[in-house]
């Protein structure tokens, strides 16, 4: 028998493990689609025994004749494996690598490996007998938990044996071993890696629950709640799904442990303190989780009695969710199931039962449906996303929209509405209720706070309902369905009236057990809150479905409640089911009403379907008995229900893998299918595929939407294709139904039978086509109407070709101007004929719905195209401003003709994105000039509004512009108001409102350069007022009173508009002047803002005459400034008259205490400093400068708190940063008295002094929060950052507002800053010591600097807190005090008011009496005191008086007090040499101990790396981190561990634990270097090869360029001179024919020129013949006479010859 299955979750191998070494791996035939399963579970089952072979399968029970819903029916693989001897216990299978891990009951662990389609043996580890009760993959496959029994096992690879009970070894994918445990004491059985595989559940045989990591280390224990007080409780399975195909919600529950007394403890991870307890009531319980972690599988035994009471066991395997809810159950042969295993897909699993393998079809309760005729939605979860994707399919057009919601509950739908029910959030109470519509847009929405349990909908209604509330939800109808009827029997449509009826939502609730407050009333009910507080019920709801006629509520003890709608009177209440002792025994899963409401269908969760009627009134009865309620009619197997909807009689129902259709309650011939039910009319059931589309996710095919014909449509269609149509309207005569006279009639149409159409059209209530057959007899040529026909039944390329062959091509324009095919229509006008070419209007309608057709798509520019060829101008300015072509736009309005409705409508457009210029034109141009005036207003272009309201005489805008300014003003807008008045040119209200905010401004103490700034805007308003109306100014006359125009007091006629300019113009100069060093310059730029008189500047030579600034800046600031320079410049004339104005002032304010101050302030001015000779003064500008240092110097030295120093700090600061910018690091410098450098007295370069110093510093700097990290090591020989660090952050102390001068070098800046600071040795330290810090000569020097700096931040902070000062100094300190916050609120500018300053003064001055008196009191009683004591010891003289004394003694004494005097002196002498050898001791110590530090932190760091610091890492579990104890008495407790016996026997081990990681690293490294030179060598050809791809790529893009270039300039030319030669053509033909005559005539003129030719030829040839023959006879004479000539002179030569001697030659 098979006592062990698993089937792989990828390539779909099962292997099967028995007794005696039984393994076999079987592989089913791939199916083409994937398995549709049903709600619950059960379907076929398929039958393999041990002892089947592959030749010889077991056909399945159940076959289907479609291939696309047949289940599988052959084997493709049955392989035997052998290599075990005993029983295989465990198989696993490892996914990723493709691997199978078995082990037998003898300790034999065999890993296969596919190879070449055979499996193989790849390794072999036996364990001697040593029993693996669980061994489990992790999620990437790469580890394996293995867990023993008991037994034996080998440890490691040294052949240690090693004895333990419940032993865990895990290993790696390619055989290694990573790390073993033994749990002694511990029985193991089950073993789960968690989904991250960081951690590991061990199952043990006492039922406890052992968590470890990865690592092996011992986590915690998790809690158990299925004990039931036992003291024991065996475990019986244990599963984790490791969310490897994500998960259907968050943090969904994935962790099932199984006990033996059949509880089910279902958590979530864990750490789950709530976990769902399920009690299954079955003993010998295996269970897995499904692919995708949403069902749970729990197979068992259970024992029930047969009907004579004997107790039976049946063999079950039940399906929960994975929050234990029950979900079905199946019924399995045999006696027990051993084992079970899921299809990868999750639908199907395996079973093993004995000696048989059972598989079932799995049917997953989808969240789906379908609506509106086309859309289908459904959901489905991603593994990146935890929201739930719902998918909005519109299957006829194949457009999708996906929308993500968080926790998707209930889907469904009604008609044109569909309905999602959703969690708000997280962990949150509260459930959103949504009606979309079919493009997936939410058209309303609901939020209850109570958990639905059921949900239905009508058309207008929602029906939410939990254990016992119900709530009536009347949703809002947003438009009106005007489908027509099918027949009378059909559902009746939503009238207008309807609609305007339920334009408002509504909402009632009542309790489940509470039916008073339902009547009548469309307003009964109640809130859901008041709802809420009632009792729960004993009977909850398990049900929910609705009609427009009836609600039917079903509870759990099978209760119906039937309820009219839409005033939920509650009209019946019955129960069909039967009862045991009280206990029901049904649990609906489905139920549906039919179309007229009087039937209903009920489906449980076992699969029985039952049929109720609801007919109020039943035959032969007056009131319906609950017997008589239910119907002669039961079906089991059942998992889909649907009712017709034209029907009441008609439903299908799927069992299994087949379809019945119910006519009259009777069964038609089955249909294969394993789909889902979507719709059912017109005798055709639409069925959705819908485990393929959920397999598709997004990429669903239209072929997964199928549709089933009903038997009497496919036996009409049969006979009408086979014995014609009189026996098919016979066929439908008998059996009459709507959609076969459809069909009838489309056939007839077909056939042009014309008289059996209209037979057809009446007999299905068809008035359209009717209407068609009346219009086709009108149609005498049957062509046309084999047309039409076509285009009626959407044939429409059909009925176009017969046009088109008719040779009527304005027929089939017409076609498709009535489909909107626009696009067929220009290529039907391009073709030629149709319509007229000069049938501009055609065009242009055709061209305007052409860019509908893109504008409707939002592809704007081709609508432009289109609509401009259109002449649409409205939407083709639409268009233009969607795409932003505001030129295109700005074009269009051009070309518009004046008065254009669209010029408005431009206008609006440009000003929309703040085109001012063009939007007034448009407006201009449609003569809306108000408008025009609007958009400027509306754009704040105020100055082109006034423009156009003087142009136009338009006389709001001044009123318009007013208000606006006012509005402004009132909410302190006044920036705006000012900018309001300059687009305006409103030139002199600007400037009076710049004039207020300048006065305004410097009142509140802010700027001096921003008031600058007002004023010079003022001044400019002014003379751009003075720019625009110079033609009416006269010569002369000055700058006109604008400012004061509506106020007075801003400036008067003729004067400057820039003397506020330059009054902070000469302010803001002097301070400048003073913080550069100037001080005469400043002075006298002082003086510039008082004196009423000629001042001579020697710069420039020249004179002016320079006004008072009184009005403008505060006299007080003005003379305040002058009394601090001229004492600065020691013109104590100057100072004095200054301090006489400030008294002057302030005693005509009536402040007379400020008066007294000035008095006071002056007084110790003039009496501490020696006032010195005019000529001295002025000739002596460095004892000036000292002077004046020294001057400040007393300032700064009065006896403040440090709050009053640092704001007084911050507040020069300030100001320095508001008048001229950062200041330069060199005014401290300059103001420094030379001094002449001599040496440093401190011994600092003695050893001792470096140590001691060093260790102040250190002191000091860990004191004061130095935050970089500094040690006496470090200040040895610091960097130079390290001193830069160090300098800055001690300079802080003294000066924290100090900024350095990016443009100069630090070393540059330290020694300006040290004369600054008058370090008696700055002169001492140079730039060299600077750049070399660190050296020997430098650092000294530097050490020195900084323990003086260190001295002197110490020094002022003891200054600081002083208290104790001689009766002179406290009272001069509370003066001084009381001085310094005077004259910092003088500075500041605030209010002059000093009144609580003289109280606090007065109140010190009140306290340091009282101090004084007490402290008198006090000196008295010390007096007493010293005088009772001085009693005392004049007795005590007395009696020492009276005491006698010998030399002797007194010599003696003396010896001894010199004796100890010099001991004394010794013993100080060796206690400095102590100190100094324990000083040098402690330093040496500290080096070693910052050794140690640094040693014991290098080895934490390491420990850290090696996982010895944590507790969670591969490890014993100890931290091994040691801590360094500085105050232990021992050297023994330095230490945390013991390094010797602890920490370096564990190092060893971890050593040579690496060693072995290393070699085996290092085999590993070697290999993959080979493969990666293998790669690289393989990508360098790749890139070699792409190198050269691209080469070519480039190279024929260039010829193609070329060849394209030179092809068109050929097709260019060519074009070109084919129109000239076609010119030129033309152009002979004319000259040919137009010459043509005139060649005829020459033809006669040349042959009578030919005739005479001839003739005198002929004439000419005669003569020339007789001329020839003349000259030959003259030749003949000629030649004989030359013949006898020579015969003579041959005679006379020979004559001659003889005569001379010769002889005669012989012949």
């Amino acid at each position: 028998m098979f006592v062990y299955l698993t089937w792989n979750n990828d390539q779909g191998w099962i292997a099967c493990g028995g007794e005696d070494g039984l393994l076999k791996v079987l592989k089913l035939e791939q199916n083409t689609a994937n398995q549709s399963t049903l709600p619950s579970i059960a379907a076929s089952e398929r039958r393999i025994s041990n002892s089947q072979n592959v030749n010889n399968p077991t056909s399945p029970t159940l076959q289907n004749s479609q291939e696309q819903q047949s289940a599988p029916s052959n084997l493709t693989m049955n392989q035997t494996l052998e290599g075990h001897k005993g029983g295989v216990v465990v198989s696993t299978w490892n996914t990723q690598h493709r691997k199978l891990t078995t082990s037998d009951s003898m300790g034999l662990i065999i890993v296969w490996i596919l190879y070449k389609g055979v499996w193989y043996e790849e390794m072999i580890n036996n364990r001697n007998k040593s029993v693996v009760t669980d061994m489990h993959w992790n999620r990437d496959g790469q580890k394996i938990c293995i867990v023993y029994e008991d037994g034996n096992f080998w440890f490691n690879k040294s052949n240690l044996l090693k004895i333990c009970a419940g032993a865990v070894i895990v290993g790696s994918v390619d055989g290694n071993r990573l790390w073993g445990k033994d749990l002694k004491g511990q029985t193991l059985t089950n073993v789960q890696w968690s989904p991250d595989s960081k951690s590991i559940l061990f199952g043990t045989a006492t039922g406890e629950l052992l968590l470890y990591d990865m690592n092996g280390n011992y986590l915690t224990k998790t809690l158990s709640y299925c004990h039931e007080n036992a003291a024991v409780i065996k475990l019986s399975s244990i599963e984790w799904y490791n969310g490897i195909n994500g998960y259907i919600e968050p943090k969904v529950p994935c962790l099932a442990i199984c006990f033996e007394n059949g509880k089910i403890q279902i958590m979530r991870d864990e750490k789950d303190m709530n976990p769902t307890i399920v009690d299954t009531n079955m003993r010998y319980l295996k269970m897995k989780w499904n692919n995708n972690g949403s069902v749970l599988a729990v197979s068992g035994v259970q024992i029930a009695k047969n009907a004579q009471g004997e107790e039976k066991e049946l063999s079950i395997v039940r399906f929960y969710s994975p929050y234990g809810e029950f979900q079905r159950f199946l019924k399995v042969p045999g006696k027990r199931i051993s084992s079970l295993s899921w299809e990868h897909n999750g639908l199907r699993i395996a079973l093993a039962v004995d000696s048989f393998i059972y598989f079932a079809n799995v049917r997953p309760d989808h969240k789906w449906t379908f609506f509106a005729n086309d859309v289908l939605v459904y959901t489905y979860n991603r593994l990146e996303r935890t929201e739930t994707i719902v998918v909005f399919w519109n299957t006829k057009t194949g457009e999708k929209f996906a929308k993500y919601l968080n926790q998707v509950y209930f889907i469904t739908s009604n008609n044109e509405n569909c309905l999602i029910v959703t969690r708000s959030e997280e962990n949150s109470e509260k459930y959103n209720f949504s009606i979309y519509n079919a493009i997936g847009t939410s058209v309303e929405s609901k939020e209850i706070d109570f958990e639905p349990k059921s949900v239905s909908i009508n058309k207008s209604h929602v029906f939410i309902s939990s254990n016992e509330i119900v709530v009536d939800w009347q949703f809002k109808i947003l438009g009106v369905n005007n489908t027509p009827q099918i027949n009378a029997g059909a559902v009746n449509k939503f009238s207008a009236l309807d609609a305007l009826r339920r334009k408002e939502t509504k909402e009632r609730a009542f309790h489940i057990d509470d039916n008073t407050i339902i009547g009548n009333s469309s307003d009964s009910g109640q809130s859901v809150a008041d709802v809420k507080q009632k009792q729960g019920t004993t009977d909850p709801i398990i049900s929910t479905t609705a009609s427009e006629k009836y609600l039917i509520l079903i509870r759990s003890s099978g209760e119906i409640c039937q309820y009219i709608l839409p005033s939920l009177n509650l009209e019946n209440k019955f129960n069909i089911y039967k009862k045991d002792n009280g206990q029901n025994l049904i649990k609906v899963f489905k139920s549906s009403l039919n179309s007229t409401s009087t039937r209903l269908l009920i489906l449980d969760y076992s699969g029985i379907l039952k049929m109720v009627n609801l007919e109020s009134r039943l035959k032969g009865s007056s009131n319906a008995e609950d017997s008589q309620r239910l119907m002669d009619f039961e079906k089991k197997d059942v998992c889909d229900i649907r009712w017709a909807e034209d029907n009441e009689e008609l439903f299908a129902v799927i069992e299994k893998t087949r379809m019945f259709v119910f006519r009259n309650y009777e069964p038609e011939d089955p249909i294969p299918c394993s789909g889902y039910t979507c719709h059912f009319s017109d005798l055709q059931i639409k069925v959705a595929l819908m485990d393929e589309i959920l397999s598709e996710n997004e990429n669903g095919l239209k072929e997964s939407i199928i549709t089933i014909e009903t038997k009497r449509l496919r036996d009409a269609k049969n006979i009408l294709s086979q014995s014609g149509l009189s026996e098919a309207v016979l066929y439908v005569e008998a059996n009459p139904h709507p959609k076969l006279w459809k069909v009838i009639a489309e056939a007839s149409l077909s056939s042009l039978d014309l008289n059996t159409a209209q037979k057809a059209f009446v007999r299905s209530s068809n008035y359209q086509g009717l209407q068609f057959v009346k219009k086709l007899r009108k149609i005498e040529d049957r062509l046309k109407q084999r047309a039409e026909v076509a285009a009626y039944f959407c044939n429409f390329d059909l009925a176009e070709k017969i046009y088109l062959e008719m040779d009527r091509k304005d027929l089939a324009i017409d076609l498709r101007c009535r489909l909107g095919d626009w696009f067929r229509v220009v290529q039907l006008i391009k073709s030629g004929g149709g319509i007229s070419a000069a049938d501009d209007m055609v065009l242009d309608k055709i061209r305007k719905n052409i860019g509908d057709y893109y504008y409707d798509r939002q592809r704007w520019v081709q609508a432009v195209t289109y609509y401009s060829q259109g002449k649409d101008m409205e939407n083709l300015a639409e268009c233009y401003y969607l795409l932003e072509d505001y030129v295109g736009l700005d074009k269009l309005a051009f070309s518009a003709t004046d008065n254009h409705p669209l010029l408005k409508k431009i206008a609006k457009y440009f000003s929309s994105v703040g085109m001012c210029d063009q939007a007034v034109d448009c407006y201009l141009n449609a003569g809306d000039i108000k408008a025009a005036v609007d958009v400027c207003v509306h754009l704040n272009q105020w100055s082109r509004a006034i423009e156009l309201a003087k142009l136009h005489k338009f006389k709001e805008i001044e009123a318009l512009l007013a208000n606006y300014a006012n509005y402004l003003l009132d909410r302190n807008k006044v920036l705006n108001a000012i900018e309001l008045y300059r687009k305006a040119n409103y030139c002199q209200k600007s400037a009076r409102l710049l004039f207020q905010l300048a006065k305004s401004t410097a009142k509140q103490n802010k700027s001096p350069l921003l008031v600058k700034k007002l004023y010079v805007l003022a001044a400019m308003e002014i003379e751009h007022y003075n720019h625009i109306n110079k033609n009416t100014m006269k010569v002369g006359e000055g700058y006109p009173s604008i400012a004061n125009k509506g106020n007075s007091d801003l400036i008067k006629k003729d004067e400057n508009p820039w003397r506020g300019a330059e009054a902070y113009h000469f302010y803001i100069l002097s301070q400048r002047q003073y913080y550069s060093g100037n001080l005469d310059g400043a002075l006298k730029t002082v003086s510039v803002l008082i004196l009423q008189r000629y001042v001579l500047i020697l710069f420039t030579k020249k004179a002016f005459h320079l006004q008072e600034y009184e009005d403008t800046i505060d006299p007080k600031i003005i003379y305040s400034l002058l009394a601090f320079l001229s004492a600065q410049c020691k013109h104590f004339g100057t100072c004095s008259k200054a301090f006489i104005k400030l008294e002057a002032l302030n005693s005509s304010n009536g402040e007379n205490s400020e008066q007294e101050d000035f008095e006071n302030l002056a007084f110790n001015i003039f009496t501490k400093e020696s006032l010195l000779p005019v000529s001295k003064q002025s000739s002596n500008g460095s004892s000036r400068l000292s002077n004046r240092k020294s001057l400040v110097e007393n300032f700064n030295n009065l006896s403040v708190n440090n709050s009053e120093r640092n704001s007084l700090k911050k507040l020069i600061s300030n100001e320095r940063q508001s008048f001229i910018g950062r200041r330069s690091s060199n005014v401290r410098h300059s103001m420094v008295r030379q001094q002449q450098p001599f040496k440093d007295p401190r011994p600092i370069r003695e050893k001792q002094w470096l140590v001691h110093a060093i260790k102040t510093l250190i002191n000091f700097l860990v004191g004061a929060g130095y935050t970089n990290p500094v040690s006496q090591k470090t200040l040895q020989a610091p960097s130079a950052k390290d001193f830069q660090s160090i300098f800055k952050f001690l300079y802080a102390q003294l000066d924290p507002y100090f900024e350095y001068d990016k443009d100069k070098k630090f070393e540059e800046e330290v020694p300006m800053i040290l004369k600054a600071l008058r370090y008696p040795f700055a002169e001492q330290i140079s730039k060299s010591h600077l750049y070399s810090v660190g050296s020997m000569h430098a650092w000294p020097s530097l050490l020195a600097v900084l323990t003086w700096m260190v001295e002197l931040i110490l020094c002022c902070e003891n200054l600081d807190q002083v208290d104790s000062y001689e009766e002179d100094a406290q009272a001069e300190k509370i003066f001084y005090d009381y001085l310094t916050k005077t004259y910092t609120m003088f500075l500041i500018n605030e209010n002059n008011d000093y009144h609580e300053m003289v109280e606090e003064l007065k109140g010190n001055f009140d306290k340091k009496n009282e101090q004084i008196l007490k402290a008198v009191e006090k000196l008295e009683n010390t007096n007493k005191n010293l005088e009772k004591q001085l009693t005392e010891l004049t007795v005590s003289e007395q009696v020492v008086d009276s005491q006698e004394i010998s030399p002797a003694d007194v010599d003696r004494m003396n010896a001894e007090r010199d004796q100890l005097q010099s001991t004394l002196i010794q013993l100080s002498n060796k206690q400095e040499e102590v100190n100094k050898r324990v000083w040098e001791k402690e330093i040496e110590i500290q080096k070693e101990m910052d050794k140690l530090d640094k040693l014991i932190k290098a080895f934490n760091d390491s420990s850290f790396q090696l996982g010895l610091s944590d507790p969670s890492a591969d490890g014993d579990g100890k931290i091994y981190e040691l801590i360094l104890n500085f105050h232990a008495s021992k050297t023994d407790e330095m230490l945390n561990l013991d390094l010797k016996n602890v920490v370096k026997p564990t190092l060893m081990a971890l050593r040579s634990k690496n060693k072995e990681s290393i070699h085996r690293i290092e085999d590993l490294n070697i290999q993959l270097q080979e493969e990666i030179e293998k790669l690289i060598e393989e990508i360098s050809e790749k890139k070699e090869e792409l190198k050269e791809m691209q080469q070519n790529i480039i190279k024929f893009n260039l010829q193609y360029t070329e060849q394209k270039d030179i092809m068109g300039n050929a097709i260019s030319n060519s074009n070109k001179e084919k129109e000239r030669l076609e010119g030129a053509i033309q152009k002979l033909k004319l000259e040919i024919n137009s010459k043509l005559v005139q060649s005829h005539q020459k033809v006669k003129e040349m042959e009578i020129e030919q005739d005479q030719v001839q003739r005198k030829c002929h004439e000419r040839s005669e003569n020339n013949k007789k001329i020839i023959y003349k000259v030959l006879e003259d030749y003949i004479q000629y030649s004989s006479h030359v013949s006898e000539c020579l015969t003579e002179l041959d005679s006379i030569v020979l004559k001659e010859y003889v005569d001379a001697g010769g002889e005669l030659p012989v012949n």
